[in-house]
């Protein structure tokens, strides 16, 4: 929301084609024969917006707000974000929270306050870690395709996970969703990638998981996953990002299930 933060916006509308110009046939003239008729390319007219205020003008109600380089850069807000954000809430704009972030909705909604964001001015917040937590909360209705259906088992049967997380910035919680935490890829029936610093720690609860918990260098990930991959069991990535996804240790192996949790509420 801040020139200096964020690049420049721009909408654009469809105008009228310009006119062509006349074709043989409409001055009576020439030989058509095996000849098409070749239009022109439409042509769009782009307006620049000065700022926000362009599409609040315009009646632009309900706003769909990334939170990385958008409000803030990962610690600090940007300052016009803050007063931005306000500003569309007193205007009376719905608001919401796009993230392909590994944590769940209300954490990312309690994790702004501290940043200067009123949670109150948000009417929702959906996270690629929320779809994470559904889909592994309904593991054994997971249908996935058909194909997948058609070929056997459920991708994600079992409870056996051996789970990469995050050690520095906080592990990502599994408490009450009925999984059983194990350190070795020999022992698990899946794996979901939630972060890239850590295996967790063998257990039944996050206090039994946190004791536990290991820091891995890539190298070593890496190389669970490949034990994994010989065993051709499945792996579920929390965090969909294009760029993330490359340089997470899922891309030296080509063999796995992979589910890449996408932005798509079950049930809206």
């Amino acid at each position: 929301m801040s020139r200096a933060s964020t690049p420049s916006l721009a909408a654009a509308a469809a105008s009228s084609p310009s006119p062509s110009s006349p074709s043989p046939s409409s001055r009576g003239g020439g030989d058509h024969r095996g000849s098409h008729h070749h239009h022109p390319p439409r042509r769009f007219a782009t307006t620049p917006l000065t700022g926000v205020r362009d599409l609040v003008r315009e009646g632009k109600t309900i706003w769909l707000l990334d939170q990385f380089g958008v409000l803030h850069d990962g610690k600090t807000a940007y300052p016009a974000a803050i007063h931005a954000t306000k500003r569309l809430y007193d205007a009376g704009a719905k608001l919401y929270v796009i993230s392909n972030s590994s944590r769940r909705s209300a954490k990312t909604l309690a994790k702004l306050e501290p940043m200067g964001f009123d949670p109150a001015w948000f009417a929702g917040a959906i996270t690629s870690g929320e779809m994470t937590w559904r889909a592994l909360e309904a593991r054994d209705a997971f249908e996935g395709s058909a194909e997948a259906d058609a070929r056997g088992p459920k991708p994600f049967a079992g409870d056996k996970v051996l789970h990469f997380t995050w050690s520095e910035r906080g592990s990502i919680a599994l408490d009450g969703l009925g999984l059983t935490t194990v350190t070795s890829p020999d022992d698990a029936d899946f794996i979901v990638a939630h972060g890239t610093e850590a295996v967790n720690g063998a257990g039944d609860t996050d206090a039994q998981r946190a004791a536990g918990i290991e820091l891995k260098a890539m190298e070593d990930m890496r190389g669970l996953l490949r034990r994994a991959a010989r065993r051709n069991i499945p792996m579920m990535v929390a965090n969909p990002d294009y760029g993330a996804f490359f340089t997470h240790p899922a891309a030296s192996v080509s063999t796995f299930t992979v589910l890449l949790i996408a932005l798509v509420p079950f049930d809206c």
